[in-house]
């Protein structure tokens, strides 16, 4: 009988130590990104159930997570606004101290300003002649002088006024601070990339075009890609901008999502502009399809020595890639997406398209579908950003040697990281390393008159100024 009553109250007594491992495991997962429960049991749970649960259990931290993110979000807020009401401001040094890259060791200057991160967080950096300009996602634009960093513990910015906000939209831009893509400066004009809005549920990749003046820059229209885009989530976008040959300009184009939204097709199609690199005629403003079948380009340079164009772009849970374009062999390329790839769908995707994997079967082969293979690909993800030649920096004339930024929400596997890359005279992969920095590294640019490397690290608001 004592040995009945001890099994019942051992039966008993197991749904309330799982009742509380529930709790303890699922209140501690509340806002964190990748947990189990989000990743499994949130898929064949209904939005009400879930909504109920956290209501009769973790009101309090739910309530408490709710606030915490409204003090985040009103604080960005105050950034933005003050940032647009400044006509100066300053990045203090933080650090002083060596980064080793490849074979290389460069020393290195960190100047921070939190003010940015609540401007986008994103900013992209061009340099002309003896001045550095920075953008910020916000379109709030300013400059500084490069001979003087040497001279001072800061870097003073100054802002340039533009009419970019009224052409964007103040609102528009309250809404969606990160709405500026890029940014970059030929032949004393300046061509930032934007996301447009046409018409509410209408939206594309813009680029306009000013000359250059540090008193008011005057931009206007100078490519629309006139294709809307419905969807809300505008980071898919690629945006980014690359000097060209021949008078042109090279731009990317993201898929806008085109798997979740059950448009496989158009990344593959030439008919549609959504997963292209183009080029674009900077008299003419007439553009032609370079290479398709792309997902998010978000790093792109042109080798004008080798006619070689190299772009880094994310993949979808894994696979993201390096890939080159040897322009000699004077054909389009097709890099494959979404037929295939070294990723995986994410589980939303297979949510909202329940025919993703006929659609986009992700083929763990370019090659053998005709496509053009990545030269270097990434699982898991890394995220990866600009990239730029450094090879004139390194006083290397027999590599090509480049150097990338990384993203992503972790500091682990190469994400958050500056990455080298070494290519032979023929461009055969030699080398690959990363350093970590440990945040967001969204823009690279350089100058070749000063010998200087500029990086952007977006999670703090902050530039490293890298020389040898």
């Amino acid at each position: 009988m004592k040995n009945f009553k001890r099994i019942v109250s051992l039966f008993l007594l197991i749904p309330v130590i799982l009742i509380v491992i529930l709790y303890a495991w699922a209140s501690d997962s509340i806002g964190k990104q990748d947990t189990f429960l989000k990743r499994y049991i949130g898929v064949h749970l209904s939005q009400d159930f879930k909504d109920d649960i956290k209501l009769l259990f973790f009101k309090k931290k739910s309530q408490d997570l709710i606030n915490y993110n409204y003090q985040v979000v009103e604080l960005k807020k105050s950034y933005l606004n003050r940032l647009a009401r400044l006509n100066k401001f300053q990045m203090s040094q933080t650090k002083d101290s060596e980064i080793t890259l490849g074979p290389h060791t460069f020393s290195y200057k960190r100047y921070s300003n939190k003010l940015l991160v609540g401007n986008g967080p994103r900013s992209y950096m061009q340099v002309n002649q003896n001045e550095l300009f920075l953008i910020t996602g916000s379109a709030q634009l300013f400059f500084t002088h490069i001979p003087s960093i040497k001279r001072s513990s800061s870097l003073k910015f100054t802002k340039i006024k533009t009419n970019l906000v009224d052409i964007i939209g103040k609102k528009r831009i309250q809404e969606y601070p990160s709405i500026v893509k890029h940014m970059i400066i030929d032949q004393n004009k300046m061509y930032v990339s934007f996301i447009k809005k046409k018409k509410p549920g209408c939206h594309y990749n813009s680029i306009y075009v000013g000359e250059i003046n540090f008193e008011k820059i005057q931009f206007e229209p100078f490519f629309e890609m006139n294709e809307c885009q419905n969807a809300g989530y505008l980071s898919q976008s690629g945006g980014i901008i690359s000097k060209f040959k021949n008078d042109h300009l090279l731009y990317t184009i993201g898929d806008y999502r085109a798997v979740g939204e059950k448009k496989s097709s158009l990344p593959q199609s030439i008919e549609s502009l959504r997963g292209k690199i183009i080029e674009i005629n900077k008299k003419t403003k007439n553009f032609k399809i370079l290479s398709l079948g792309h997902r998010n380009p978000q790093g792109l340079y042109f080798d004008k020595k080798n006619d070689i164009i190299i772009s880094s772009e994310h993949g979808p849970k894994g696979g993201c890639e390096i890939n080159l374009n040897f322009l000699s062999e004077n054909k389009i390329k097709n890099f494959g997406w979404p037929i295939s790839s070294y990723g995986e769908h994410y589980k939303s995707t297979l949510i909202v398209n329940e025919n993703a994997k006929k659609d986009s079967p992700l083929i763990k082969s370019h090659s053998k579908k005709g496509f053009v293979e990545p030269v270097l690909y990434f699982n898991p993800s890394i995220a990866p950003s600009q990239l730029v030649k450094i090879d004139y920096l390194t006083k290397n004339t027999k590599k090509n040697e480049f150097l990338m930024g990384s993203m992503g929400k972790e500091n682990d596997y190469g994400k958050r990281s500056l990455h080298y890359f070494s290519f032979d005279e023929n461009y055969k992969l030699e080398e690959h390393s990363y350093f970590k920095i440990n945040e967001r590294v969204r823009d690279i640019t350089t100058s070749i008159k000063f010998n200087k490397i500029f990086v952007f690290l977006e999670s703090s608001g902050s530039i490293l100024i890298i020389e040898k």
